[in-house]
């Protein structure tokens, strides 16, 4: 569980607005 947490941040570092644009 704590590896997803961890990939997420690794894909947008610094793109927070692109997380969720990505997730959806």
């Amino acid at each position: 569980m704590n590896n997803q947490s961890r990939v997420s941040e690794l894909n947008f570092p610094l793109s927070p607005n692109v997380k969720p644009a990505r997730t959806t």
